[in-house]
């Protein structure tokens, strides 16, 4: 099918209304310690908006009172307000050609997916209008200049129905990349560092630390780990990461949550299956050894009515569909 959007025309309307959006705002007093620029796209639909930010920016967007008692944590990192686009204090006047030029790409990516059962020219008819804005952004190099920019300044382009991350090093160095998100960097080195343990030490690492985040004990590691903007969920990826090898421990520690043990050695703590059920779903791997004892828990579970029982039994469906198909 040919493509009835002049993607060239489309560009060159979009690059001209940055410079002009990047050349006023360069003649106003706001422009001090601008630190992030960033094309927004919903490629699904058809919108583009043009949002950037500066310290003044965000410093004002935290007198709402919305925001006011943000912690430092809410504030700050590549999770936090200062790097949510659409909390960003600046964006772009409307472009009535570019309104009408984003109308008509979704209403011929609307035909595609009506077209093609299968999306395959709808997804490239979305990777062509990406790649686009990641030519607009490489080519506003120069208007970027008229910034009145901080350091750690970055430009980049993100899709609402993607991470926020998904194509920010398509034009952002890694250089540059770590000095917007220098947490990120040290996160890697902290990962690195435990990766260089024998396996069952990592594992050990990562389980005690992700029960230390569940139970809200501040240890060492935890406390590291926060000031890095890093969270539970975090801890269990690299779990998952890890795979088969740790799903003897996983099974272990959902033994002891299932049995009511306590998995504090200072008190009694509850928690939920899910916290490693879930784990064991996302690794779908193990060993006999390891689906007897789950066959174990899930006896006493059904034995007891247990309401878990049923993310247990999807623990088994994961690891071999055809063995055990009803989970």
């Amino acid at each position: 099918m040919e493509y009835t959007i002049d993607f060239d025309h489309y560009k060159q309307t979009l690059l001209k209304h940055c410079q002009n959006t990047i050349e006023e705002f360069a003649k106003k007093p706001e422009n001090q310690n601008v630190y992030s620029f960033v094309i927004d796209a919903e490629a699904t639909y058809g919108g583009i908006y043009v949002r950037w930010n500066s310290l003044d920016g965000l410093a004002h967007t935290l007198t709402f009172d919305c925001y006011k008692n943000y912690s430092d944590e809410r504030v700050y990192g590549f999770r936090g307000l200062k790097h949510s686009v659409g909390d960003f204090r600046f964006e772009d006047a409307k472009n009535e050609e570019l309104w009408d030029l984003n109308n008509q790409y979704g209403a011929v990516l609307d035909q595609l997916w009506d077209k093609d059962d299968e999306g395959e020219e709808g997804n490239r008819y979305i990777k062509k209008f990406m790649d686009m804005l990641i030519e607009v952004v490489d080519e506003l190099s120069s208007s970027f200049d008229l910034f009145n920019k901080t350091e750690d300044f970055i430009a980049y382009v993100v899709e609402h129905d993607e991470e926020w991350d998904a194509f920010i090093h398509k034009t952002v160095s890694k250089e540059q990349f770590y000095k917007a998100y220098p947490e990120i960097q040290a996160y890697e080195e902290f990962k690195a560092d435990i990766s260089r343990r024998p396996i069952q030490e990592q594992v050990d690492f990562w389980c005690r630390t992700y029960i230390d985040f569940k139970i809200e004990n501040p240890t060492e590691h935890v406390m590291a780990l926060k000031k890095l903007f890093r969270y539970d969920f975090d801890i269990k990826d690299q779990l998952v990461a890890i795979g088969k090898p740790a799903v003897p421990t996983v099974v272990t520690l959902l033994e002891k949550i299932v049995n009511d043990q306590s998995t504090s050695t200072d008190e009694k703590v509850n928690l939920d299956p899910w916290i490693c059920q879930s784990i064991l779903i996302d690794i779908g791997a193990a060993d006999e050894d390891d689906i007897q004892r789950l066959l174990t828990i899930l006896a006493s579970q059904r034995e007891s009515n247990d309401s878990n029982a049923s993310n247990t039994e999807r623990i088994l469906t994961a690891i071999d569909p055809v063995r055990f198909p009803n989970g």
